[in-house]
């Protein structure tokens, strides 16, 4: 289909730790694609998140991260996809700036 070109997407992980703990850096990102005239194109974009967890026991894993490090407001192809490009509510597509999370999780 003419204009519906889809965009690269690259993602590369680095990790490390031990049998206690362990944690990543992830860098993702886009290329910049063509969405055909009057269509909304984003523009590329790469960002950094932190991820990390450690064992507390046999059973319980306490995970933590932190997400887009560069805090970029970025599109992702699938969200904005078919959208106008004079589109007044396009901002409520983008990926959430700077983020957190945390979670615990028990197993038996």
């Amino acid at each position: 289909m003419p204009g519906d070109e889809r965009q690269h997407r690259i993602r590369c992980a680095l990790g490390g730790g031990t049998s206690q703990f362990r944690g990543d850096w992830i860098a993702h990102g886009q290329s910049q694609g063509t969405a055909g005239e009057g269509f909304f194109s984003p523009e590329a974009y790469s960002v950094a998140d932190v991820l990390g967890w450690i064992a507390l026991g046999r059973e319980v894993t306490l995970r933590g991260g932190v997400l887009n490090l560069t805090d970029q407001n970025y599109f992702e192809w699938p969200n904005v996809r078919g959208r106008p490009a004079a589109d007044p509510t396009i901002d409520r597509y983008s990926s959430p700036g700077i983020s957190g999370l945390v979670s615990v999780s028990y197993g038996w």
